[in-house]
């Protein structure tokens, strides 16, 4: 502001509260400052904005996203790397695979009497360790409750799959459960259908096994072989 010759007239600190010091008194208009010194001041204060916040874009806006400053000279922590998504191996179209991970346990093990008692079909189950459940086989999904407490599958060869988050889960009425898919669509073994919190299901007093219900099997005679009991799964991980 110095070019335009500027003059303040009474002492302040920095700011637009100090710009009436630079109104010209009856002092120092003989000396020629007019109400263009107080123009020129507001208009230097205008400039001295625009220019920081310009700057200040540029810098830690524009250069920052593009990783030309270093994270020291932001102040910010370097992102942390994505976590790798899991990934599914391929199977083959009589596969039938775990629908979560967790342990892998008999129907002596399922807490539910009736599926307990292989009533609606051969019964396997697992406790999950986590809230996603999956596809146990390649095929379409025939029905998926609103509730998103269970889903029915049908396999490329026919065989009927039903599987069942939790014991008594219906009660919920959808609360915690979130569903990914719809009847109709084509899935592919070990993609994810629904998700679940497990904390609200055992909050609630609830278990959640998730149990793989052999429903519609091509040869009621000819029960399917299943991998031993007790062991740790993945889903995705064929069980047959």
């Amino acid at each position: 502001m110095g070019i335009t010759r500027v003059a303040r007239f009474a002492g302040g600190s920095p700011g637009l509260l100090v710009l009436p010091a630079y109104i010209p008194n009856e002092d120092v208009t003989p000396l020629g400052y007019t109400m263009s010194n107080l123009v020129f001041a507001i208009i230097g204060v205008v400039i001295a904005m625009a220019v920081a916040f310009i700057a200040s874009y540029v810098l830690f806006g524009i250069w920052a996203r593009k990783g030309k400053l270093d994270p020291e000279e932001t102040c910010a922590a370097p992102a942390a790397p994505a976590a790798p998504a899991k990934t599914v191996p391929a199977a083959p179209d009589d596969a039938i695979v775990s629908p979560a991970d967790g342990k892998f346990i008999g129907p002596d093990r399922i807490v539910d009497e009736m599926v307990k008692s292989e009533a609606i079909g051969q019964t396997v189950a697992v406790e999950p360790a986590n809230g996603v459940f999956a596809s146990p086989a390649n095929g379409k999904l025939e029905m998926i409750f609103e509730t998103g407490h269970a889903f029915g599958l049908r396999m490329k060869d026919g065989t009927g799959l039903l599987i069942h988050i939790g014991v008594d889960t219906v009660e919920l009425k959808g609360k915690g459960f979130t569903v990914l898919k719809k009847a109709g669509d084509s899935v592919t073994a070990g993609e994810p259908v629904i998700k679940a919190d497990l904390k609200v299901i055992r909050d609630a007093g609830l278990s959640a096994q998730t149990m793989l219900v052999i429903s519609e099997p091509l040869d009621d005679a000819k029960p399917v072989s299943f991998l031993p009991f007790g062991s740790e799964v993945t889903r995705g991980q064929r069980l047959n």
